[in-house]
């Protein structure tokens, strides 16, 4: 039986005003396309790669930033979901920014 646990990373950044940087997100499937949601940058990790290299990955991806002091984790968390259908277990890193970012 193949693994479903997925191991990610959530990145929290915040500006000089303690503003947290969210992507607004929705459901794909919900035809009325009302169902909407909110989320922090990150992302799954690849292969035997640390939550900080995830951060950094995922970071450059979603921001275009890269080489931010993350510290942490400060936070963990599990649950399940359905992904595109399947069942799957999340293990979730949260790691905050070390300094401010410019607005």
């Amino acid at each position: 039986m193949p693994n479903l646990t997925r191991v990610a990373v959530r990145i929290v950044l915040l500006d000089s005003e303690s503003r947290v940087l969210l992507f607004e997100g929705r459901d794909l499937s919900d035809a009325q396309d009302s169902i909407r949601f909110w989320f922090t940058a990150g992302g799954g990790s690849d292969a035997n790669e640390t939550p900080p290299e995830t951060a950094d990955r995922e970071l450059l991806e979603e921001t275009g930033m890269s080489g931010i002091d993350l510290v942490g984790p400060f936070h963990r968390r599990e649950f399940d979901l359905l992904n595109h259908g399947e069942p799957q277990h999340q293990v979730e890193h949260f790691l905050p920014r070390g300094l401010m970012i410019q607005t």
